[in-house]
């Protein structure tokens, strides 16, 4: 196995990881605008409009911070991908450098 390719490996099980946290999250989020709002949406503790907007706030937040955390992720996934085609395309050697396998070099 390459290095590019174990590199690559790890970055992607740190990415499933943490899909699989946030996934965690959004889950326990939907449970609690559930338990919020009631399975019937009766919302059975009463709030004030002022809690209900206070509320929906916290999950607005919750869900931006979501958002911009699964924007990172596809960075990342963006950056493993173009390390997976470096690696395809190098030839590492003994000193850690990296050469092209193909001889495509311009000779202008």
């Amino acid at each position: 196995m390459h290095h590019f390719d174990e590199e690559a490996g790890v970055l992607f099980e740190s990415i499933a990881t943490e899909e699989e946290a946030l996934g965690k999250l959004i889950e326990a989020e939907a449970k609690k605008i559930q338990a919020f709002s009631g399975k019937h949406l009766d919302f059975p503790t009463k709030p004030t409009n002022r809690e209900i907007i206070s509320f929906n706030q916290g999950v607005a937040r919750l869900l931006e911070t979501i958002l911009f955390k699964e924007w990172i992720l596809i960075k990342k996934l963006e950056d493993t991908m173009l390390l997976i085609e470096l690696g395809e395309k190098c030839e590492k050697h003994k000193d850690g450098e990296c050469t092209r396998k193909d001889s495509e070099h311009d000779d202008d």
